[in-house]
C-alpha cells in the first residue's frame, strides 16, 4: 500500500467523522428562503453518475404521462437520503428556466433547486443550500433528464446526476456516497418510474 493511500484513508476517516459529529449536532433552524445567487456551475471535477431507462411510449405520450407521474414519487428513501415531503415555489410557476422552488426533506431539512434549462428533449436543473449534513462536503448538484424518442413507440430516459464537492477532500467521500447509495438510488427509481408507465 502506498503512503498517498494510506493518506487518502486516513483523510476519508477524518472527513467521515467530522459529519458524523456535525449529524449529531446540527439541527434545521427554519426554512431558508434561497433568495441569494445559487453557486457558479463547475466545469469539471464533478462526482456524476449516468442510468437510463426505456419507457413503452412515444415521446409526446411520455411527456404527458410524465406530468402526472413525476420522478420524485418514484424515489425510495434510503437512511442517508431522506424523503422530499413538499416543494414549495419561490421565484416563477416551475415552467421556464430560472424558476426556483425550496425542496423541503424530511427531519426539517431543505434545499434549493432552480431550473436551468428546460424542453420537450432536456430538463437540467440545479440543487444547494441543502441544510443537511451534505452541506460540508457538497457545494451544489447539476442534474439532467434526456428524452430521446426512439422512433419505435419508446422514449429513452437518461438521468445524469454530478455532485460538485466541496473542497478537494471531501470527493472521497462523494465517491462512496455515489457507488453505495445514490446510485442504486437513482437507478431503482428511474427503473421504478418506467415499469409504472408499462403497466
Amino acid at each position: 500500500m502506498t503512503v498517498g493511500r494510506i493518506l487518502r484513508g486516513v483523510l476519508l476517516i477524518v472527513v467521515i467523522a467530522g459529519l458524523a459529529a456535525a449529524a449529531v449536532v446540527v439541527r434545521p433552524t427554519g426554512a431558508p428562503d434561497y433568495t441569494e445567487e445559487p453557486p457558479a456551475l463547475h466545469e469539471s471535477g464533478h462526482v456524476e453518475h449516468v442510468t437510463s431507462q426505456i419507457f413503452p411510449m412515444p415521446l409526446d405520450a411520455f411527456q404527458a404521462w410524465r406530468a402526472d407521474n413525476l420522478i420524485v414519487d418514484f424515489l425510495e428513501p434510503t437512511a442517508r437520503i431522506p424523503a422530499v415531503e413538499r416543494v414549495t415555489l419561490l421565484e416563477g410557476d416551475w415552467t421556464e428556466a430560472g424558476d426556483r422552488r425550496r425542496v423541503d426533506l424530511a427531519g426539517g431539512h431543505s434545499a434549493a433547486e432552480q431550473i436551468l434549462e428546460l424542453s420537450e428533449t432536456r430538463f437540467r436543473y440545479q440543487i444547494w443550500g441543502a441544510t443537511t449534513s451534505a452541506r460540508y462536503v457538497i457545494d451544489h448538484v447539476e442534474g439532467i433528464f434526456d428524452y430521446q424518442d426512439q422512433g419505435d413507440g419508446t422514449t429513452r430516459v437518461t438521468w445524469t446526476y454530478r455532485m460538485a464537492p466541496k473542497a478537494f477532500f471531501t470527493r472521497p467521500v462523494l465517491e462512496g456516497f455515489m457507488e453505495t447509495d445514490f446510485a442504486p438510488f437513482m437507478e431503482n427509481g428511474l427503473a421504478r418510474m418506467a415499469e409504472a408507465a408499462g403497466s
